[in-house]
């Protein structure tokens, strides 16, 4: 049986609380990589998508904290550049380095 298709998502959070924004990233640490202070890439099945956004409500005040989402096509997850300071991320085959 083949695996699961799995999506590259971009999560990007503006989250006022020190603790809550720490407890956040904390927890997206297990379902993608860093790539800035708040933006986040992961490359989730749906499973893994449903689990991270259930982890994600349980975490934040929904009248303060905003959490975004965005789903990238393979086409543009391919298309992905970096410039400025090196990233781990760079690693991934799926992104382009421009420098």
């Amino acid at each position: 049986m083949p695996a699961p298709a799995k999506t590259l998502y971009l999560v990007a959070y503006d989250i006022p609380s020190q603790r809550r924004r720490t407890r956040l990233a904390n927890q997206l640490e297990d379902f993608g990589v860093r790539v800035q202070r708040s933006v986040f890439e992961c490359e989730l099945t749906l499973d893994l998508l449903r689990e991270l956004r259930r982890c994600i409500s349980r975490l934040i005040d929904g009248a303060e904290d905003n959490v975004r989402i965005y789903s990238l096509c393979a086409d543009c997850a391919g298309h992905v550049a970096s410039l400025g300071a090196r990233h781990p991320v760079e690693e991934d085959p799926n992104l382009l380095a421009v420098q």
